[in-house]
């Protein structure tokens, strides 16, 4: 998770856990009941294991008692990780920048994951991942301001698809999530936050796109979260001073 995100996600805590005098209290708490390690840009839980980007390190925690996790293993990956997502034997892994870009590592053993494959970023365009999303058989990678898709039919050998043709100009594409068979993306076009959905059950490198809307927020749309019938998207602006967001919804 970028800067800009971990901006934005602090100002909303702030905001909710900020509570006036005299405000009734929230029926939602946050107790910690256990912690681990620092810095850490991704995770995923499965069942009692948790998968974490902790600086270049892929790190796989047991989690069968929350008061006390335990390092199982982990494996060095030479950049900071920056995304990933498990499926199965297999994570899919975005660091920002070589010797790896976007890999594949084996977490059959997770005591002891093992890196099988690493995309070229030079060969493969996959200079400054940010983004890993999985559909069916196909890997997108977001780079900055690119999509780019690989067929992970073989973990041990994927196969670069290319470039994915998409209606984006300057910056491109900032943010992207698949749910069910849609891709949707927020980006910015002609200097206006836009939200993209795309089909995914078409061709993997020219998909149709079902909807472009334009956000009516400040900024590039360079957040995004579906759930359920409704889009979130959110804008984040920062110079050397201060920084400031805005959220839109989409229906």
């Amino acid at each position: 998770m970028g800067a800009s995100a971990l901006s934005l996600i602090a100002a909303c805590v702030v905001a909710v856990l900020s509570i006036p005098a005299g405000a009734q209290p929230s029926a939602w708490r946050l107790d910690p009941i256990g912690g681990w390690g620092g810095g850490v840009n991704h995770i995923q839980v499965e069942g009692d294991i948790a998968y974490l980007g902790v600086g270049q390190r892929l790190v796989i925690l047991d989690l069968s008692d929350e008061s006390d996790p335990i390092e199982r293993g982990s494996v060095g990956l030479g950049s900071a990780v920056q995304d990933f997502v498990v499926r199965g034997s297999y994570a899919y892994v975005a660091t920002a920048s070589s010797p790896n870009y976007f890999c594949i590592v084996d977490v059959t053993d997770d005591t002891r994951p093992v890196l099988i494959w690493n995309a070229d970023g030079v060969l493969d365009g996959v200079r400054r991942p940010r983004e890993v999303d999985l559909f069916g058989n196909i890997a997108y990678v977001r780079t900055v301001g690119t999509l780019k898709a690989f067929d992970i039919s073989d973990p041990f050998g994927p196969v670069n698809l290319g470039e994915v043709a998409l209606e984006f100009g300057p910056p491109g594409v900032l943010e992207s999530q698949i749910v069910g068979s849609n891709l949707f993306l927020g980006g910015e076009f002609n200097g206006n936050a836009t939200f993209y959905v795309y089909d995914l059950t078409s061709n993997p490198v020219a998909l149709s796109r079902i909807a472009a809307i334009t956000v009516p927020i400040d900024g590039p749309a360079d957040l995004v979260s579906v759930e359920g019938d409704r889009a979130y998207v959110a804008s984040h602006i920062q110079n050397d001073n201060f920084s400031s967001g805005a959220v839109a919804v989409v229906d």
